[in-house]
């Protein structure tokens, strides 16, 4: 199967991941089945693509007269079994349970036509452990898109050891036709590529603070007006190059020995999760959140998305 006989995309899951994915399809052309059990998420789920869209056309991401098409290409739906048997192309969007994700995927496996390309945006968990759920693991992989995936054109794509060539294909195939860019992985690996980097930073900004060398709001600052800016431009290898490789191996000798090796989350962090604080989705983590400050950052990553990307539909 190519992405030119992929007429419908199921998106399984309508929460924070999964609406999005619906948008980033529909407004590319693909007619769109979203689908959760949760009525709640059902419901929600047309007002937060609208809210998407919004953004999208501000910052000219989108065509404003191409804007208001975007919701007729998309579906909601509560039954799984009905999104299994009509859509040639499926990504699933649920919550990050791996035996929440395999239940899925085995119902989704017996149910779907042949050659139907599962796909799990899953952060983390194995493709060949999702696969070993179902009887035909050679159509199952991970693609990875980052949030919000309307704003944000890489996807990792991962193949598990039984995916099939033609699967992994059909899925770059697929990505490039709603303008992503896939890096197909060379093998699965715990974390995939942007986690392990994204983590690794994450654990030594967690001990930077916790051994009362920075606040969290400074290293995000710093962050921010220093390597940041790089980092949106070039990757680490290219900045190495750039700053030269001896001196790179002698910065290593000074800093790898003091980097944190923690094997678990800090207890900062655990403290802050004990105590109920997520973050936005609680309004209070490292910092405190409205509503207002929620869509202060999606607008700033629309903002850059603008000065960087243009729309898919542009050809």
């Amino acid at each position: 199967m190519t992405e030119k006989d992929i007429s419908i995309v199921g998106v399984v899951g309508a929460g924070l991941m999964g609406h999005g994915l619906a948008l980033e399809f529909a407004r590319a052309g693909y007619s769109v089945i979203l689908q959760d059990e949760s009525a709640a998420q059902r419901d929600s789920a047309p007002d937060r693509i609208r809210a998407a869209i919004s953004t999208l056309t501000r910052f000219d991401l989108v065509d404003a007269s191409a804007a208001g098409r975007i919701l007729e290409h998309i579906s909601i739906i509560a039954d799984l079994d009905e999104l299994a048997g009509k859509a040639r192309f499926i990504v699933e969007a649920v919550v990050e349970d791996l035996a929440v994700k395999q239940s899925v995927f085995a119902r989704l496996d017996a149910n779907c036509a042949p050659g139907v390309v599962l796909a799990s945006n899953t952060s983390a968990f194995s493709p060949t452990d999702i696969g070993n759920a179902t009887e035909n693991p050679q159509r199952v992989l991970v693609t990875h898109y980052f949030n919000p995936p309307y704003l944000l054109p890489g996807v990792e794509i991962v193949p598990g050891r039984e995916t099939a060539p033609e699967s992994v294909e059909t899925a770059v195939r697929l990505c490039r036709s709603i303008a992503k860019e896939p890096v197909v992985l060379r093998r699965e690996t715990t974390g995939f590529v942007i986690n392990r980097l994204q983590f690794a930073l994450f654990r030594e900004a967690v001990a930077l603070v916790e051994d009362g060398i920075v606040s969290p709001q400074d290293l995000d600052r710093l962050v921010v007006t220093g390597m940041g800016n790089r980092l949106g431009v070039y990757g680490p290898f290219k900045i190495a190059d750039l700053a030269g490789l001896d001196v790179y191996e002698s910065i290593c000798r000074s800093v790898f020995p003091v980097l944190n090796n923690s094997d678990g989350p800090q207890d900062s962090l655990s403290e802050m999760v004990d105590s109920g604080r997520f973050g936005a989705k609680t309004r209070r983590g490292v910092y405190e959140w409205s509503d207002d400050d929620v869509a202060e950052v999606i607008e700033g990553l629309a903002r850059h998305a603008a000065m960087m990307f243009r729309d898919p539909s542009d050809g």
